[in-house]
């Protein structure tokens, strides 16, 4: 099967299951007892008013790397817009120049 995934198809899937999920919330397990242990589950064990922090964040930032290939990155990005300009303008003087236009 060599299908490809589009944002339509994708909504229209989301849409689908979360319909099935309105209409036979049974068919989505969700009636079922979470399988996770204790410690796994959302806010086992935490007061009321903390703040969980998803395993995908850091508390303390990013990390010096990642903070010299963001800015790494943007240099480059920026050098390329320049190098950009530079060339644009020379292809137009060299334009300009065969044409018989100003220089």
């Amino acid at each position: 099967m060599n299908e490809i995934l589009t944002r339509r198809g994708f909504a229209r899937g989301l849409a689908s299951a979360l319909g099935a999920c309105v209409v036979a919330p049974g068919l989505a397990g969700a009636s079922a007892p979470s399988q996770a242990p204790a410690a796994a589950r959302a806010h086992s064990g935490m007061p009321p008013c903390t703040v969980r922090i998803d395993s995908n964040e850091n508390p303390y930032g990013p990390s010096p790397m990642a903070l010299e290939a963001m800015s790494d990155s943007y240099v480059t990005a920026a050098y390329r817009k320049h190098l950009a300009r530079v060339l644009t303008y020379r292809a137009l003087q060299r334009a300009a120049a065969r044409a018989g236009g100003p220089r």
